[in-house]
């Protein structure tokens, strides 16, 4: 039996409230089109591709291995029918339940923090910023121009911190993911963990796979994730944030990512490639579309192998990014609870 929990992300829609220059959550569905196209939002069918995923790991794993769902998009909360999905994996298929989110709708539909409480192990969310010129610069804005606000996202985050404690059980672990690009390496980040208070804090090198306007050198993402040590208390019994770091030949093979078409996706060895597909579990078995992704069981299992807070030192390591056409697809990153590269003070 494989004792580490067996993560897929399911990419379950493309629609966002933002339109972030460097979004790796894009297929080319919408296009001009009001209608949803992901498969997701069948219910049924949704349901049962779940369950066959479930079915399908646990074969392999173990019949005790845990499995988590974690909701990407777009926005999943723009999905009409996330909730009945999640709570369908939470009651039914007894997985655990993960996802991120630009923190807009948290607190909207059934996204209120006594739901998320009841039925979300780890909440993502996405911060890029806290400057609100610099989510405009970034995309991080709604159709009216709205910036992204840090403030009503932890009030959010807050309150279902709260609604925890009402309860008297634990909250969702939560996650902050941010991206860095030449628009924010030079940014202090202590508003947005100050604000936020987060568990994990995961930092990702903005890779130029659709032009290298705001891309940055490895270096200068190395003394960023250098700098971010400060968050990180020096004392063996830290339990605050965990900063991790991760690079391109850790994320190849070692994602389980299925796009709003119900298709595993994945990169190859070569980023401006673009994403390559199984066929969609709407018209093969789950077996027949796994078979089909290059995955690294090695890999996998280093990302989420739990970290312990120490003094080690060692220096992120990101793999170059060769610099693709504007048309190329970008580089994926989804929901880990753990990088085998972290940085600790």
């Amino acid at each position: 039996m494989i004792d580490i929990e067996m993560v897929v992300n399911l990419h379950v829609t493309e629609r966002c409230n933002y339109r972030c220059t460097y979004c790796f959550g894009k297929w080319g569905l919408l296009q001009e089109s009001s209608a949803e196209t992901s498969a997701w939002a069948d219910t049924d069918e949704a349901c049962r591709i779940m369950s066959d995923l479930a079915d399908k790991f646990r074969l392999d794993r173990g019949p005790d291995c845990l499995i988590r769902f974690n909701f990407v998009g777009g926005e999943p909360a723009l999905l009409p029918n996330i909730g009945d999905l999640i709570e369908y994996a939470r009651e039914t298929l007894k997985a655990r339940v993960s996802y991120v989110s630009n923190g807009l709708m948290l607190m909207h539909r059934k996204f209120d923090a006594e739901w998320t409480v009841r039925n979300i192990d780890i909440v993502g969310i996405s911060v890029d910023s806290s400057l609100p010129q610099t989510n405009l610069k970034i995309g991080r804005k709604t159709r009216s121009g709205d910036a992204f606000d840090l403030g009503k996202v932890a009030d959010r985050i807050e309150a279902v911190r709260k609604a925890a404690q009402d309860r008297n059980v634990a909250a969702p672990v939560i996650k902050v993911n941010t991206v860095v690009s030449e628009l924010n390496v030079g940014e202090d980040f202590e508003n947005v963990l100050t604000a936020i208070a987060p568990d994990r804090w995961k930092i990702l090198k903005m890779l130029p796979v659709y032009s290298s306007k705001t891309a940055i050198s490895d270096d200068d993402f190395r003394e960023f994730a250098r700098e971010q040590r400060k968050f990180v208390p020096d004392r063996p019994d830290f339990k605050g944030v965990i900063i991790t770091t991760e690079d391109n030949d850790e994320m190849t093979g070692s994602y389980a990512m299925v796009d709003p078409l119900a298709r595993f996706f994945w990169y190859d060895d070569i980023p401006e490639n673009g994403y390559k597909y199984s066929a969609p579990m709407t018209e093969v078995s789950v077996e027949d579309a796994w078979d089909e992704v290059p995955w690294d069981q090695q890999k996998f299992n280093a990302r989420y192998t739990q970290l312990m807070p120490s003094v080690d030192l060692t220096e992120p390591q990101v793999a170059a990014a060769a610099v693709s056409s504007p048309t190329a697809a970008p580089q994926p990153v989804a929901e880990p609870t753990a990088s085998r590269k972290p940085v600790h003070a």
